[in-house]
This record gives C-alpha cells, sequence and structure tokens, in this order.
C-alpha cells in the first residue's frame, strides 16, 4: 500500500469509498482490510471484476501485468517507433478514441464516459498511459476487462480487447514524451479507425457528442474539428481559440455557440480534436480547416484550453477573442429579437443531462426559435454566469429548487412541478407567473390576489399526419423512468402484481423479475418509436403533483407519439386528456383491466388535443412578455 500497489489484481482502488482510498494512501491497513472482508472474514474483490467471468484466464493476464509493472517499478518506456499494432487496419466507419493519460482518476472518468456515450456506434478506445501509478493501471486492465467481457491479447506496445464485433480497446504502455504531438502520433499509428478523436483525460464527454463531432470531417478541406468545451457550470470553455490562443466566448451559455456551425474559426484547443487518421495529428492547420462542433458537447476540469502543442499555449484574454466573441453575438441578432434565458434547477453535466427538466428546457428553447426567439439555457449554479447583461427575459423554471429573479429583466416564473415547496413569496419579482395546472393556478390565484396562468406541460413529439392509435408491435406495456433515492413508483410494482406484461427502462431496477428490465437509457429521440411500438405507455406521478393537477410531461409524449396511457389518478387528468387516451388505474386488477381494455380499443383513434405541443406554450409566452413591452 505505501507503494501504491494494489492488494488485489481485481482491485480496483478507484471504486473504494473516498475514505477507504484516504486509507490506503496513507498506509492504513486495518481500515482497508475491514472494508474489504465480509462479516464471514472472507475477501470480497471491489471493482468491475468483482466475478470476473472467466476468472483463470483474467486472473493470468492481471497477475502478468502486475509482473511487468514490478520488473519495471513503474519506469515508463519510450513511445513505439513502428507501425502500430501488428493486425492493424484501417475499417471505415470507425472511430478511435484516444485518452492521453496522466492523472489516474480522471482517465478512468473520461475513458468510461466514452464507452457510457457510444450509443452504438462503432469506436474503440486508445488509452496512452503516461505513467500512471501501478495500482491504477491494475485498475484501468480490470475495467478493460469487464467493459469487453474478453481475454485480452499483448500487442505492439501494449494490450488489446476485441468482443470479437465492434468494441475494442487498446491500453499502450506507459509512455511519456517531451511534447504533445510525438505522443499523439504514436497513439493515432495504433488506431484502427479512419477518424480519431484525442481526449485529454481532463474530458469528460456528453450525450450525443460523437456524431456531430466527426460530421464535418465529411467536408475535404476540413482538416481537425474541437468539440464544444464546458466548465463546470456548463457555461463554455472554449468554442476555438482566437489567432493568439485565447479561448472564445468564454463564460457563455452553450447555445451561444450555434452559430458557430460551419463557421472557420482562427485555431482549436488541443484538450480535444476529431482528426482523419490518415492526416495524422501533424496535418496542416490553416484557419480555414479548422471547425467547432456546437452541438458536441465535452466537459473539462481543466483551467487550460490553450494550443498546448504550440508556442502560444495558455489562456489570454486576448482583445482579438473579445472582439470576435462580440461579432459573435451581433452579428446575428436583429433588431427587436428578445433573448431569453431559461434557467433550470437541473445541475450541469452529465448528472444534470439526465434529468427531465433539461429535456424539458430544450425542447420549450427549439419551440421559441421557432418563433424567431434567440434563446439560451442557464443550469443551476449558472443562473447568474456570463454575460447576463445579453438578456431580456429570465425565464425560470421552477421545479426542486426555487429561482431568484434578476434585477433589470422581464422575469418568468414557470411552476412545473413539486408545488407544495412553492412558496407564494417566490412570486415577487416576476412579472409573469405560470403553473403547468391549471387548477393549482386558480387556487394561488385566489391565494395570493395575484393571476397565475395556466400553462400545462407539453411534448416535443408529433404523431406522423394522418396517423393513427395502434396497437403496435411489442406485447408489453412499457414504462421508462428512475427508481433511485426517494422516489416510489407504486404503478409499476402494481403492474408487475397483476401480472401485466411489462418493458421498464432507467436506472436502479434491480429487484424487478428477470426479464422485466430492458436497460438504463432511452435517448430521447427514440422514445416516441419505442412508445408507439408498445401501444400502451406506464405513466406515475409525485403524490403532490398528482393531488394539484400537474400532469407529467410523459403523459403528453406518449399521446403525441401516437400511444395510450395508463397513470395513477391525477386532479384534472380527464379535462385535458380524452378517457380513450388516458385511463386511471389504482390499484392491480384495475391495471389489468386497462390494458384489456386499452389493446381492444386501440384501433378508436381519438386524436391528441390541440394543447399538445411546446409551440403552443411557447406562443403563449412570447404574448405575455409582449405585454410587458419585450418584443412584439
Amino acid at each position: 500500500m505505501g507503494q501504491r500497489f494494489s492488494s488485489h489484481p481485481f482491485l480496483d482502488v478507484l471504486s473504494l469509498p473516498q475514505e477507504i482510498r484516504r486509507a490506503f494512501r496513507l498506509g492504513r491497513v486495518n481500515p482497508v482490510l475491514q472494508h474489504l472482508t465480509d462479516p464471514a472474514g472472507r475477501v470480497r474483490p471491489v471493482g468491475p471484476l468483482a466475478d470476473p467471468s472467466d476468472p483463470v484466464s483474467l486472473r493470468a493476464h492481471m497477475l502478468e501485468v502486475a509482473g511487468r509493472l514490478g520488473q519495471s517499478q513503474g519506469a515508463p518506456t519510450p513511445s513505439p517507433r513502428g507501425h502500430g499494432l501488428g493486425d492493424r487496419s484501417v475499417e471505415a466507419g470507425r472511430t478511435s478514441i484516444v485518452v492521453l493519460s496522466d492523472d489516474s482518476r480522471s482517465t478512468m472518468r473520461s475513458a468510461a464516459s466514452v464507452v457510457r456515450h457510444a450509443d452504438g456506434q462503432d469506436i474503440e478506445v486508445v488509452v496512452v498511459d503516461r505513467g500512471l501509478p501501478p495500482h491504477v493501471v491494475l485498475g484501468l486492465h480490470a475495467w478493460a476487462c469487464a467493459w469487453v467481457s474478453a481475454t485480452p491479447r499483448s500487442v505492439a506496445g501494449g494490450w488489446a480487447w476485441t468482443d470479437g464485433g465492434s468494441t475494442r480497446l487498446v491500453v499502450l504502455d506507459q509512455v511519456v514524451e517531451a511534447d504533445l504531438a510525438t505522443v499523439v502520433e504514436s497513439a493515432v499509428r495504433h488506431c484502427t479507425g479512419d477518424i480519431a478523436v484525442v481526449l485529454d483525460a481532463s474530458c469528460e464527454v456528453r450525450r450525443g457528442w460523437l456524431a456531430p463531432l466527426i460530421a464535418p470531417l465529411g467536408v475535404p478541406h476540413v482538416t481537425a474539428v474541437q468539440p464544444l468545451l464546458l466548465q463546470t457550470d456548463d457555461t463554455i470553455a472554449s468554442a476555438g481559440m482566437s489567432d493568439v490562443g485565447a479561448p472564445l466566448l468564454v463564460g457563455h451559455p452553450k447555445e451561444d455557440a450555434l452559430r458557430l456551425a460551419g463557421v472557420p474559426v482562427p485555431a482549436i484547443s488541443d484538450l480535444a480534436v476529431a482528426l482523419r487518421t490518415a492526416d495524422g495529428w501533424a496535418a496542416d492547420r490553416t484557419p480555414d480547416s479548422l471547425r467547432v462542433a456546437p452541438s458536441s458537447w465535452v466537459s473539462t476540469s481543466s483551467t487550460a484550453v490553450g494550443l498546448r502543442s504550440s508556442s502560444e499555449g495558455g489562456v489570454s484574454t486576448s482583445s482579438t477573442a473579445v472582439e470576435f466573441s462580440t461579432a459573435l453575438r451581433s452579428g446575428t441578432r436583429t433588431a427587436g429579437q428578445p433573448r431569453w434565458s431559461i434557467k433550470l434547477p437541473s445541475p450541469p453535466g452529465s448528472l444534470g443531462d439526465a434529468w427531465g427538466d433539461a429535456h424539458f428546457a430544450d425542447s420549450f428553447a427549439t419551440a421559441l426559435r421557432r418563433l424567431g426567439q434567440d434563446v439560451v439555457t442557464r443550469r443551476r449554479g449558472a443562473h447568474t454566469a456570463g454575460p447576463t447583461h445579453l438578456d431580456d427575459v429570465s425565464l425560470a423554471l421552477r421545479g426542486v429548487h426555487p429561482i431568484s429573479p434578476t434585477p433589470g429583466q422581464c422575469n418568468v416564473l414557470w411552476v412545473i412541478s413539486h408545488p407544495e415547496d412553492v412558496d407564494p413569496r417566490e412570486f415577487e419579482g416576476y412579472v409573469v407567473v405560470c403553473a403547468a395546472s391549471t387548477e393549482w393556478s386558480e387556487e394561488m390565484s385566489v391565494r395570493t390576489g395575484r393571476e397565475v396562468v395556466p400553462l400545462l406541460q407539453a411534448s416535443e413529439f408529433q404523431r406522423p399526419a394522418g396517423a393513427t392509435l395502434t396497437s403496435g408491435t411489442e406485447a408489453t406495456v412499457v414504462f421508462v423512468g428512475n427508481n433511485l433515492g426517494k422516489r416510489e413508483r407504486p404503478l409499476v410494482w402494481q403492474a408487475v402484481a397483476a401480472g401485466v406484461p411489462l418493458s421498464v427502462y432507467g436506472p436502479g431496477w434491480e429487484d424487478l423479475p428477470v426479464g422485466v428490465w430492458q436497460g438504463e437509457y432511452v435517448p430521447n429521440g427514440r422514445l416516441p418509436d419505442l412508445y408507439r411500438r408498445h401501444g400502451i405507455v406506464l405513466a406515475d406521478h409525485w403524490p403532490d403533483m398528482a393531488r394539484h393537477g400537474f400532469i407529467a410531461n410523459r403523459v403528453f409524449d406518449a399521446v403525441a407519439s401516437g400511444a395510450r396511457v395508463i397513470s395513477d389518478d391525477v386532479v384534472g387528468l380527464h379535462d385535458v386528456f380524452d378517457v380513450r387516451d388516458v385511463v386511471v388505474a389504482r390499484t392491480p386488477d384495475e391495471i389489468q383491466d386497462a390494458v384489456g381494455d386499452l389493446r381492444a380499443g386501440l384501433t378508436q383513434a381519438s386524436g391528441p388535443p390541440a394543447s399538445l405541443s411546446f409551440d403552443d406554450r411557447a406562443a403563449l409566452l412570447v404574448d405575455l412578455v409582449s405585454r410587458h413591452g419585450v418584443g412584439g
């Protein structure tokens, strides 16, 4: 422990709790052993391979790696100078992601984010070990074995895993070079994809990041593309670089970079770069050949996003960057076009990406843009960050956290969930107050003496013209949602008790019967097809939302997609939805009856209500703020 070697080849030290990792670093044996043993005194390995599928061969591999590390005492070896892996052949359509490692925990996070957000695409991950401690190297190998579920093989310069299909991972032996370019060129020679993405270990990729990043490389003269680099609060760290190496649009909301799509930038950051492997890192990078992919989000914890492989590295406050940022802002905004700032309760980063509030805000922002509005979003912790003086309308989405109004702007409050947590004093400072419930809006209007406008949740989806509700091709009822924290999902368990064939998507469902859970995540764009294929969607509500008539967004999405819904009891539900579209069930027997009734009547289309879309909500809000002198 004192030398920071793992006590077991399958022990991933980074997966230990923080206090146990601290004891490990300090060489305090007893706390570590107590954590690693069960009550019967048996050692329980911790990490991705606590129960390896092929323990004999994988143990042999881990011991061989440990032996190598012990013999070299962790000393780095020169970068391989050959042509890379002996069986290397470039595969068209494959993307190789090179993670440059010189820090333990960040390397694991960065590589794991790539795997987590592969989205079914043909990728390989090449991890370049630039001097990791031996115990971290073992943890990295254990993670690799768990991901690919295959025994690795020794190759020139490192180890390679493949599952016989498109999945491939390479961990290169320790390499240290004086300059970044040499290390990257060596790593790229190991890539089997025709596109390579080079990531610093400080970077974590976000959902849907890869496709928009590599798309600009389809233009022949484009040689390198940078994703939109985001700071830890989700404001921009770099939307490209100025000609003197200063990051552009620093501190702006990420939507301000959308105007950069397809526009050449003077330079790009080396923290994250996509390129063709045939061109290599040394390809000619003229300003006209460089692009930023503003829809590709990559978070970075680095405070230095400059040009690390050139003499102009580092972050500066160059006037060139300021002038370029100003031109971007003023060059596309027409006179009288209001700028909306949507403030979210969801946190920044990948965690916030999974919140329903984030999808809600993005859908509503798109609807506002269709009406000619300029829109940005700000996650929790960045409500007052960056150039807020550019905003005309501050729209606060009140979910689990209260949001303060912004002085000098047209402040709009939209209560979309958790009504019993809302103190009426939060209305102060807002010129317009809305709520996603007709009943609650009327009640609060009476209690506070000011108008609370009903503005229900909505859907970004739209049933194809002429399409009717269909029985779908799947025999199961579908539910999409998590089972984490203090959230209870009684409707799901009632459906299980009723024996209803069920397909559940979302994290935290380990206790469901075998075959019910189908996966942790469904991309938002795939929900309409999923709902329509199953035909019946299970939708539940937080108890306070049900009591006060806050109909969940899932109900709107399901009906707009062409499916029908079984819901728990929500006040005013059938004032909004046809009883043939949304059926209320309170017990297992009622759920079973509802499934039978809906299956029998799915050919009797009733059509969605006219007020189902975010476009309707956006039009109403634009009209409301215009009455207060904004736009119009």
